[in-house]
C-alpha cells in the first residue's frame, strides 16, 4: 500500500445507536478511497464488532467487512483492532491510495505519528504502521 491516511471524524460512543442529525460523507481525492471504521461493544456477549465501509471518490462501495471477536481488554484496544483491520482489509482488496475515518481522537492520532506508542494498546499501533 502506498498512502494510508487516517482522520478522525465526530467522536461517538461505542453503543450502537440511530444518530441524532444525519451525518455527511466526504468524498477523498479522485484515485482514492476511504474507508470508514467503527468498533462496538457488547458487553453481554462478550464479544465486539468491528465494520469497514471502503467507498471510492464517487461514493461507490468497493468493499465492506464485519467481524465479531472476543472482549478485548479496553476501549482503545477496541479502536485499535479495528485501525489495523481497515489496513489488512484494504490491502487485501489491492488498495494503493486509502484515507481512514474513524472516531476515537487517540487511535486516529497514534497512526498518524511515526514515534513508539507507550500505551497499552501500542503493539497493536506499531502492528498497523
Amino acid at each position: 500500500m502506498e498512502h494510508l491516511e487516517f482522520q478522525q471524524v465526530q467522536d461517538r460512543p461505542l453503543i450502537p445507536q440511530l444518530p441524532s442529525a444525519p451525518i455527511h460523507w466526504s468524498p477523498p481525492p479522485i484515485s482514492w478511497c476511504k474507508a470508514n471504521f467503527v468498533g462496538a461493544i457488547f458487553q453481554e456477549l462478550g464479544s465486539v464488532g468491528l465494520g469497514v465501509v471502503i467507498r471510492d471518490h464517487e461514493g461507490s462501495v468497493i468493499g465492506a467487512l464485519s467481524e465479531r471477536i472476543p472482549l478485548p481488554p479496553s476501549v482503545e484496544d477496541v479502536e485499535a483492532l479495528v485501525g489495523r483491520r481497515v489496513i489488512s482489509f484494504a490491502q487485501e482488496l489491492g488498495l494503493q491510495e486509502v484515507i481512514s475515518e474513524g472516531d476515537a481522537e487517540i487511535i486516529v492520532n497514534s497512526l498518524n505519528i511515526d514515534d513508539e506508542c507507550m500505551a497499552s494498546f501500542g503493539i497493536l499501533i506499531e502492528d498497523s504502521q
